[in-house]
């Protein structure tokens, strides 16, 4: 068994690193990648020094997410989607995935378009 602290490791340095993506510290002035997480639910109680980083891997919710921050720009506020780009995301999900139940893949894609992935995506890919 895995303690915690190695699965959270696992989940994010080291996730990043098998993507050959740069982290590590976040010097002032320089863009972040940060997740702000809800520690006052029941569920991640009790929110102690000792407990959070368990309470994170065993407790905690995507719910949980407060805040989310990608290059330095806020995109999650308050647990909701913030950035702009993102309006009409949902409508347009729902509309293809009832579409999907319905239609043949390629009859999706042209009423849907493509996925499209970010740049930042594609390069971590490769």
């Amino acid at each position: 068994m895995l303690p915690p602290g190695k699965i959270l490791d696992m989940a994010t340095r080291a996730g990043a690193a098998a993507l050959d993506l740069p982290v590590g510290a976040i010097p002032p002035g320089k863009k972040a990648d940060l997740v702000l997480v809800r520690l006052d639910g029941f569920h991640v109680q009790p929110s102690v020094a000792d407990t959070i980083v368990t309470n994170l891997v065993h407790a905690a919710r995507g719910s949980d997410v407060a805040m989310v921050m990608v290059d330095g720009r806020v995109v999650v506020k308050d647990g909701r989607l913030a950035d702009t780009r993102w309006e009409g995301l949902n409508a347009r999900a729902r509309a293809c995935g009832g579409s999907a139940r319905r239609t043949k893949a390629r009859s999706l894609r042209r009423r849907c378009g493509p996925v499209r992935a970010s740049p930042r995506w594609r390069d971590a890919m490769g």
